[in-house]
């Protein structure tokens, strides 16, 4: 029996960078590729749009946000804030109206370092979807969005593609949509933990570490994704490097952060409601 494939299991060409931001670095809008920068006390938002007719194997056509912060190992509180603030910005931008199912995935494998960044996000979310209905009911609490997690280890594991087993537990939770927590590579060791990208397009599970497998889209799953990415290596001529030395601790920080600003933005507090963004991204496609 032929099996038919679909159209996105040949994995991407080999890229230099899984950063759109260093594949797009030059302020322009040309080939309907749009660019556009905002700065905001030590945080720094670019704002990438690129067309259907604009887009390549590497480019997909959609909107992508990047987020420059300070080095996680410096963080004051304050700063913490801040970075936990823009992120939930850019998630509610992204997520216009809450979803009533999310499902969070945490892509990697936890036992590498280099590519833990979605397990131990993941670990950090808080999963409403267990609790009855009638437990929110009793303290009044009205969550407008239930969330689960799911984190599918690697291909080298399991024997079965992450894109394949988030495919399932999407059916399985009849999710609205899915938010996917990747590492990613870089070709510059200053972006090292300090790029939070986040996308419409999707992700390649494993960027950061290995190319290959299947693309996480909404092309692949029939829902919407939002990619939520750091690099964590940088890579040259084909290869990985790690080039810091407290990669652990710098990145168990981050990590924290970013599912405080999911934890805040899905849960039972009020949105920040900011237009900046929305601001930004009309005059990227105006």
């Amino acid at each position: 029996m032929k099996v038919k494939k679909r159209k996105n299991d040949a994995p991407p060409a080999f890229r230099e960078t899984d950063l759109a931001l260093e594949r797009n670095q030059h302020p322009s809008r040309k080939n309907g590729i749009f660019y556009k920068e905002a700065v905001h006390g030590n945080i720094r938002f670019t704002a990438l749009s690129v067309s259907e007719e604009a887009k390549t194997a590497e480019d997909r056509a959609g909107r992508t946000l990047s987020i420059s912060v300070p080095s996680p190992f410096l963080w004051s509180e304050e700063e913490r804030d801040a970075v936990r603030d823009a992120l939930r910005l850019a998630l509610e931008f992204f997520f216009p109206t809450p979803p009533e199912r999310l499902l969070v995935t945490g892509l990697g494998n936890r036992r590498l370092t280099a590519d833990s960044l979605g397990p131990l996000t993941a670990e950090r979310i808080e999963v409403s979807a267990a609790l009855p209905e009638a437990l929110f009911e009793q303290f009044g609490l009205a969550p407008s969005t239930r969330v689960a997690v799911c984190v599918p280890d690697v291909f080298s594991k399991t024997g079965i593609e992450s894109v394949r087993s988030i495919e399932a537990a999407v059916r399985l939770f009849k999710a609205d949509a899915v938010l996917a927590f990747d590492a990613l590579a870089a070709k510059e060791k200053e972006r090292l933990l300090r790029v939070i990208e986040i996308t419409d397009t999707g992700t390649l599970p494993g960027g950061g570490v290995k190319r290959g497998g299947l693309f996480l889209s909404k092309e692949s799953l029939g829902v919407p994704v939002i990619a939520v990415g750091v690099p964590t290596v940088v890579r040259t001529d084909g290869e990985h490097f790690l080039v810091s030395r407290d990669m652990e601790e710098h990145l168990d920080e981050l990590c924290a952060v970013l599912a405080d600003a999911t934890n805040l933005t899905f849960g039972d507090t009020n949105r920040l409601e900011d237009t900046t963004l929305a601001a930004l991204f009309e005059e990227v496609s105006a």
